[in-house]
């Protein structure tokens, strides 16, 4: 009897070793304290030639001549074992438009049961891509329906890595005490001596190991992702995200999702310093991919949960700009349409106003009321807590929330929702630069919002 009880045991434990084996996921079980599923959908969204790919003023001269590689809306789906659903979406655009976002919100809702507050529709922020329209939110219902019918038993596996070499901070101190950005060249006579300060290269991964079904990854990292970009290439890319894309699912065969972190003063390349180039976006996002690939065997079970989420509406002070500034806008905006290069423009300006979005949004917000609001989301599963900021936002901040947050994993998950352009750091408006210039709130407002952020998620913990 004991030798017929042993084989079992033998048996079953053969069972086992086997069903680790799957494709180099992680051999340790995840805690799990309730029944939690997971699917995947993924719908192909590329444009016919000739459409207008944004990411650059003057969008209208950058019409679409060839296809460099396929764009896509992709999502995953969630369910808790009360049945409730969480949406995770992420779209090959340059941003997502807060009306497309609540078209894509409603539908789910109504159609598939899943909350609006549930509902995280991001942008991968590739600058070689069309505006968003209601091809996204369609795409991004499609895609959830296939993840709702891919449904099938998960656990949860999470980690971090820090990446080298392949993202930085885009603004320079120079040898005078001056700061320069990245995205306007360098001033004439002067030397980059560092960076305004180190750039967040924290990659967070996310494995949901599925029973008959392919495993799903969720990266969330951050830089601007326009290595095909350039105000006069017409390649229709998802860039350094589709790279990557391709390069993980080919290395472990599983789905993968890119939900874009806080990337408003980080950039993939640099005109001023020679380090942090690529080659090319492709090598770029094998990089990525690589980097992700080999923090697999060192990702740690995470706990699964019911899914609980919160959204508030913020309401900050808009920044007024004297009549200083609105000349130097003024004087900006006409040497820059009489077909003046932005250098030009920047010297008729005096330096005081950066790009043409920032000269138009000087007179954009003599518009604006004395407040503004915007809409704040955070969601939870588990161990993992997400936040969903309609906003570009700095890194600093996004390092604030982590630290701070309750949760074994955070995603801080930017362009979520709707994009309201930049909102920079305390150190962002104190150094000055171009996304300060675009920015509508005052100074400080960065990281309140990043306060906001937590004090959500501590709540979401509580619950």
């Amino acid at each position: 009897m004991k030798r017929v009880i042993a084989l079992l045991l033998c048996l079953l434990m053969a069972l086992a070793a086997a069903a680790c084996e799957k494709d180099g996921a992680p051999e340790t079980t995840a805690p799990q304290e309730l029944v939690f599923s997971a699917g995947y959908g993924r719908v192909c969204v590329t444009p016919s030639l000739g459409v207008s790919l944004k990411g650059y003023d003057k969008s209208d001269e950058r019409l679409a001549t060839n296809i460099l590689d396929d764009l896509y809306v992709s999502c995953v789906v969630i369910q808790d074992e009360q049945g409730n659903r969480a949406a995770l979406i992420s779209a090959d655009s340059v941003w997502t438009d807060e009306k497309v976002a609540k078209e894509a919100m409603v539908k789910l809702e109504n159609q598939l049961g899943i909350a609006q507050s549930n509902v995280f529709l991001t942008a991968t922020h590739s600058h070689s891509t069309p505006a968003p329209g209601s091809d996204i939110a369609a795409a991004a219902l499609e895609a959830a329906t296939m993840a709702v019918a891919d449904l099938k038993p998960a656990t949860m596996f999470g980690g971090t890595t820090v990446t080298e070499n392949l993202n930085f901070v885009r603004h320079y101190i120079m040898n005078d005490g001056s700061v320069v950005g990245d995205n306007y060249g360098t001033a004439a006579g002067k030397k980059y001596v560092k960076h305004e300060s180190d750039a967040d290269g924290e990659m967070r991964l996310i494995r949901l190991v599925r029973e008959g079904g392919k495993d799903i990854v969720m990266m969330n990292w951050q830089s601007h992702p326009h290595r095909t970009g350039g105000m006069t290439e017409t390649n229709i890319s998802a860039d350094i995200v589709g790279a990557c894309r391709m390069a993980i699912e080919k290395g472990i065969d599983c789905d993968f999702i890119y939900l874009q972190g806080a990337s408003g003063n980080l950039n993939p390349i640099s005109r001023i310093s020679k380090e942090n180039v690529a080659v090319d976006h492709w090598s770029h996002g094998n990089a990525l991919a690589q980097a992700a690939i080999s923090a697999m065997d060192g990702l740690t079970p995470l706990r699964s949960g019911l899914i609980r989420a919160t959204s508030k509406t913020y309401t900050g002070k808009v920044r007024k700009d004297d009549a200083k500034i609105q000349a130097a806008a003024a004087d900006f905006i006409g040497v820059y349409e009489a077909g003046g290069s932005t250098q030009e423009a920047m010297k008729a300006a005096g330096g005081l106003v950066h790009s043409i979005y920032s000269a138009r949004n000087v007179f954009k917000r003599l518009s604006l009321k004395d407040e503004e609001s915007l809409p704040i989301y955070a969601l939870a599963i588990g161990d993992v807590g997400l936040i969903g900021a309609p906003y570009e936002m700095f890194d600093t901040n996004a390092q604030y929330i982590r630290k701070e947050s309750p949760f074994a994993m955070t995603f801080t998950v930017t362009y979520c929702n709707g994009k309201n352009g930049y909102i920079p750091s305390a150190l962002g408006f104190q150094n000055g630069c171009y996304e300060m210039d675009q920015c509508n709130f005052v100074a400080g407002t960065g990281e309140a919002l990043a306060l906001e952020y937590v004090n959500m998620l501590k709540e979401l913990k509580t619950q």
